[in-house]
This record gives structure tokens, C-alpha cells and sequence, in this order.
């Protein structure tokens, strides 16, 4: 099995995979960059207003990135991902709030994912 790892840190970018691969010898982890040479941006890295408003254009583009590799509909070469942004310590008292805007990142493109697809494709 071929896991992405989408990190919004250099050092998870760099670990993770061969981590991850000597823990679970049978798959295989491989770092996405978001550009070359450069992990994604994290949605936590500054205190997170509840949902709607929190910072959805970073986190909206760690979910689109993370389902186009794993979209049904595409040729791609994963079995499947894991997003990974640490929580910074600005929002470490609101762990709710920063999976609320996740979450709500993730329905935001499924409801467009639906809306662009026949059910009979699911």
C-alpha cells in the first residue's frame, strides 16, 4: 500500500516517511511537497477563529491537495493519505476549534466533490 503524507513541517517532511515505513514495513510513505523543495503551510500557526472564517484558503488547500491523490475519478499512485499539522501552541487550549475548521475544510470539498460527480460514481 502507497500512503501520501501531506506535512506543513520540513523536519515531518523529511522524517515521516521512513519513520512511518520501518514501523509498517509493508507500505510504503512517501513526503508530498507542496512545491519543490517545500512542505505545505500550516492552518494552525496562528490562533484560529472558529468555523467559517479559519484561515480556509491554507486549509482548503490541504484538503483539495490530499483528496486529488486519492480522487477515484484521477490515475494516481496512492492508496491513500494522512494530512499532518502540528498544533502550535497558540491554539493549544481550542484542540476543538482547530478540528472544527478541519472538518469543516473537508465537508466544504466533499459537498463540491458531490456536486460535481453522479452519486453512481460513489
Amino acid at each position: 500500500m502507497r500512503i501520501a503524507l501531506i506535512t506543513t513541517g520540513k523536519t515531518e517532511l523529511l522524517g515521516l516517511p521512513l519513520a512511518l515505513t520501518n514501523l509498517f514495513p509493508d507500505h510504503e510513505f512517501l513526503g508530498i511537497e507542496d512545491v519543490p523543495g517545500r512542505p505545505f503551510r500550516s492552518f494552525t500557526s496562528g490562533r484560529l477563529p472558529p468555523p467559517p472564517e479559519g484561515r480556509p484558503d491554507v486549509v482548503d488547500h490541504l484538503i483539495s491537495r490530499a483528496a486529488a491523490l486519492v480522487d477515484p475519478d484521477l490515475v494516481t499512485e496512492f492508496d491513500g493519505v494522512i494530512v499532518v499539522d502540528d498544533l502550535e501552541l497558540v491554539n493549544r487550549d481550542q484542540t476543538n476549534v482547530v478540528v472544527d475548521v478541519f472538518r469543516a475544510a473537508a465537508l466544504r470539498h466533499l459537498d463540491l466533490y458531490a456536486t460535481n460527480h453522479s452519486p453512481a460514481l460513489w
